[in-house]
């Protein structure tokens, strides 16, 4: 008999297979069950011609078996020096990426702070102009009550920014949100990425409640908005609309200033009016519905 210069697993368990036939065969033909009754007394029983027959067997299937060992011993070696390098690959790909990642983080951050920085200077400009009015203009400075409201003011707005609320929009009890609103934009053409809730709590018979939408950045949610327009010519949601996330003071103030633009120009819907000094005055991407800001 001959081995394999390559290990093979059919082989190695055929060669294995063969050798349990062979052990049991010769046992038997010994007259004992297991190798512990073997003796030399009861193997001398046997005609030299049929041990020596029987040996020569035992040592080729012997070799065989010890050969196949030793090449699979090898064999895993260049296998396991592939998967060395496979994974060190991936570890470096891995590496790579997070640095792309964090190169992305930091740029966002920058530009983040940058833009807190600067609303932040404006809002104490602009605060600071009214103090200084309302004081006759003394130099009087802002406390770290009033700076401290600023700042969190501005943060507000930055986070509402990503934002869109979505007004008109059918609302039922144990209803998907989520998948109405997608179906909504589906209408649109857009697919964003987006988290959805409803405000409030359902009321049979009331007005559908406002659907609040947070987007991955505030120019996702200003392309929404933008794309919301074409709502009104489709049917379904006609009288639905999609404005920005405004704080309640906001609210509060678009909704005087519809009161105050229908009783000037006793119109459903105006988006153009004109003042006094006989100027128009636009109010961009203003949806004048009663429940969007009732």
């Amino acid at each position: 008999r001959t081995s394999t210069s390559q290990s093979d697993p059919v082989e190695f368990e055929e060669l294995k297979k063969s050798s349990v036939i062979h052990i049991q065969e010769t046992l038997q033909e010994l007259g004992v069950e297991r190798t512990g009754e073997l003796s030399p007394f009861k193997i001398g029983k046997l005609k030299k011609d049929r041990l020596s027959e029987l040996l020569l067997d035992t040592l080729c299937m012997l070799n065989d078996l010890t050969c196949s060992v030793v090449d699979s011993s090898y064999a895993p070696r260049g296998v396991t020096a592939e998967l060395l390098e496979a994974h060190r690959k991936i570890i470096s790909l891995q590496s790579e990426l997070l640095e792309c990642k964090q190169e992305k983080l930091d740029s966002v951050k920058t530009v983040v702070q940058s833009s807190v920085c600067e609303t932040v200077k404006e809002e104490i400009k602009s605060f600071s102009a009214v103090v200084q009015s309302g004081t006759g203009g003394s130099q009087k400075p802002l406390s770290q009550s009033m700076l401290k409201k600023v700042v969190q003011d501005v943060v507000k707005t930055e986070d509402r920014s990503k934002n869109v609320m979505i007004f008109g929009l059918s609302d039922e009890a144990n209803e998907d949100t989520s998948a109405k609103v997608g179906e909504l934009f589906d209408a649109l053409g857009k697919k964003p990425r987006i988290d959805v809730c409803r405000v409030g709590k359902h009321v049979p018979g009331a007005s559908p409640r406002p659907v609040k939408v947070v987007t991955t950045s505030s120019t996702v949610a200003d392309q929404l908005m933008q794309t919301g327009r074409r709502l009104s010519h489709l049917e379904k949601y006609k009288r639905v609309y999609v404005n920005p996330d405004h704080s309640p003071e906001q609210r509060e103030q678009r909704r005087e200033l519809v009161k105050e633009v229908k009783r000037l120009t006793d119109v459903d819907n105006p988006s153009v009016i004109s003042s006094e000094m006989g100027r128009c005055a636009v109010l961009p991407g203003l949806q004048l519905d009663s429940g969007a800001y009732g």
